[in-house]
């Protein structure tokens, strides 16, 4: 929507920029204040009415400061200083109906999209554009590593977080509301959509056809997903394939390998505080996810990947209980999985479900991606039905507490390096 942005800026510009202001910590004995990009001539995103700062832009950047706690400082800007000025460390981050692409991530991260943008030309051909927060660049790859450590990095955290929570209690849909973004726009040739924790919504005027691709790895199993529904068929093609999946989308995978495997599933009534996701629910009460408190699940959490061989095997003990082998993976960073993950860790690196790394890591605190998750999958079905436990066509029944793989005993040992990247 928005020319492409240049990365060289006058020394003087760059001068006149204010400085960025970072809590001692994160909840800070106060609010702490960080400074906020925009550029206020793009209505109804950010511009002034009567002299005051509004839109839908700047109100969704309040409510993420409420939600992380601290207060936001607009500095309004050129439009093409925003990117420079934000890798440059001259503000915290940008929030301007910023378009992702392919040249910015070069230079600068970009938060989850918070809205998307179906462009339909004289053709009627559909094209996407996503909006999201800028941040310095080299902040999100600490979030997919597991690494989170310095106050930037915990910022940019939070504000992921907040987006997702914000998406999910409706607040950014009464934002599309009162800036009359909730409907298609057939004069102008665009409609808008908010996203979900895996997927774009879809039921715009123009609908969505996605431009995210697995990577070439990863793209039979993702073929094959869609084919046994592990993926959902209608927004199988959305997916953000190459960014982290949130706790709530791999339930939903996980659920749906479930019917997929032809097992019944028995509904549930298990409240959590931050979600109504029946499939979540489901799966609780089968014993396959726990929570993260007693009352509150924490569904918009990016999933570690230690939290994911914890779930798949506790799937795998419900559902299909195969055999493992009792090798034991002496990982370089074995003393970095935490003690409740170590068994699942050694069992599904047996089954071969998941592996290093590389270097001879596991990465148990990394994010796990959603192509990765897929993957991972797709490779226990297979192992499903070649061991019998799915039958093509036929219901397996519902899932009782059958036993699952014997424990590990530490009868060899093994180091891994390099055996599956992308798991």
């Amino acid at each position: 929507m928005k020319k492409i942005i240049s990365i060289i800026l006058t020394a003087a510009l760059l001068i006149t920029m204010p400085v960025s202001a970072f809590a001692d910590g994160i909840d800070g004995p106060k609010k702490a204040k960080i400074t906020v990009g925009i550029n206020a001539g793009y209505e109804p995103f950010e511009y002034y009415e009567n002299d005051v700062l509004t839109g839908f832009d700047i109100d969704l950047m309040k409510c993420i400061g409420e939600e992380i706690g601290y207060d936001i400082e607009f500095v309004d800007m050129a439009f093409d200083a925003l990117i420079p000025s934000v890798a440059y460390g001259r503000i915290d981050c940008a929030l301007s109906a910023v378009t992702m692409t392919e040249e910015r991530e070069m230079v600068v991260d970009f938060s989850t999209p918070y809205l998307c943008v179906n462009i339909k030309d004289s053709a009627g051909h559909i094209t996407t554009d996503r909006y999201a927060v800028v941040f310095p660049d080299g902040l999100s790859e600490a979030v997919y590593q597991g690494t989170v450590s310095t106050e930037k990095e915990k910022l940019y955290l939070s504000i992921e977080k907040a987006i997702g929570n914000l998406i999910h209690n409706n607040t950014v849909q009464k934002l599309m509301e009162t800036y009359h973004l909730d409907y298609g726009n057939d004069t102008d040739g665009y409609s808008y959509e908010y996203f979900t924790s895996a997927t774009y919504v879809t039921d715009t005027s123009f609908g969505y056809h996605g431009d995210s691709e697995p990577s070439d790895w990863a793209a039979e199993s993702v073929e094959k997903a869609a084919a046994l529904n592990i993926t959902d068929k209608d927004k199988s093609y959305t997916y953000t394939y190459a960014k982290p999946i949130t706790r709530e989308g791999f339930c939903e995978l996980i659920y749906n390998l479930i019917g997929a495997a032809g097992v019944d599933i028995e509904d549930s009534r298990k409240d959590f505080k931050d979600t109504d996701n029946k499939k979540i629910a489901a799966l609780f009460t089968m014993g396959i996810i726990n929570e993260k408190t007693e009352t509150e699940f924490a569904p918009y959490d990016l999933l570690t990947r230690e939290e994911a061989a914890a779930i798949i095997i506790r799937m795998v003990n419900k559902l299909f209980p195969m055999a493992a082998t009792e090798m034991w993976f002496e990982y370089e960073d074995i003393d970095e999985i935490s003690d409740w993950a170590s068994d699942s860790v050694q069992i599904i690196s047996n089954l071969g479900f998941m592996k290093g790394v590389g270097n001879n890591e596991f990465a148990p605190k990394a994010a796990y991606t959603t192509e990765q998750a897929i993957a991972t999958l797709v490779r226990v079905y297979n192992s499903g039905v070649k061991n019998g436990f799915i039958p093509h066509g036929t219901n397996t029944g519902t899932i009782g507490g059958v036993a699952g793989p014997s424990e590990i005993v530490a009868a060899d040992t093994i180091e891994v390096d390099d055996l599956n990247k992308e798991a």
